[in-house]
């Protein structure tokens, strides 16, 4: 079989990472090799995490990102795909464009500076509530990172929050008309949205 590419997006605690585990599980259980990755996870992560809350302009951040998905790219993706290995992507190319697009960067420049990326061979997208995903994040805290507290939006954390996660929303959802893309109601309990991801797989790896 060829490498195959399939990636989780979504706003915060949309529940792609819990559903990344336990499509790991199911893949492996079946025979398969599974390689997962996790955007800002690389050897320069602990830098990045440092200096969070710096002020950095929109431009240095998407640097910074930048650099940690090249190291991912290079040192796990090509070499699981190339060796015939499915990778989970937990966030692809897309968080990019929508996060830092927000901010400011253009997204023709964005678009560009990743063009080198492979285009999944699925894409999953998972649909939240903005009022949802609050509810879920207090239970771990919201950050100021994940209020987009740096946008203005509002002094209120909370209210930040939602205004934040529903512009992201809004542009993920420009996404879900491409080809290979798979759009999920994030609300559904998390053993529907798991039958309708291993349906999907299924499909992909048998029509290889």
């Amino acid at each position: 079989m060829n490498g195959k590419l399939i990636v989780f997006e979504g706003i915060y605690a949309c529940g792609k990472t819990t559903q990344i585990k336990l499509i790991k599980e199911h893949l492996i259980s079946e025979g398969y090799e599974v390689v997962d990755t996790k955007w800002n996870s690389s050897e320069i992560k602990p830098f990045t995490d440092s200096i969070k809350l710096q002020g950095f302009t929109p431009l240095i951040w998407f640097s910074m990102h930048l650099a940690d998905f090249i190291l991912r790219y290079e040192k796990i993706v090509k070499p699981a795909l190339n060796s015939g290995k499915i990778v989970l992507a937990d966030r692809w190319v897309y968080t990019a464009f929508v996060r830092d697009s927000i901010k400011g960067v253009p997204l023709d420049y964005l678009e560009k500076c990743y063009s080198f990326a492979k285009t999944p061979d699925l894409t999953l997208i998972f649909d939240l509530p903005e009022q949802e995903s609050l509810n879920r994040r207090r239970v771990k805290g919201v950050s100021p990172a994940s209020a987009g507290l740096d946008l203005g939006l509002s002094n209120n954390l909370e209210e930040s929050y939602l205004k934040y996660q529903q512009l992201m929303r809004m542009r993920y959802s420009s996404y879900v008309y491409k080809e290979q893309t798979l759009k999920l109601n994030a609300i559904n309990s998390i053993e529907s949205i798991f039958e309708s991801i291993t349906g999907r797989i299924t499909e992909l790896i048998r029509s290889d």
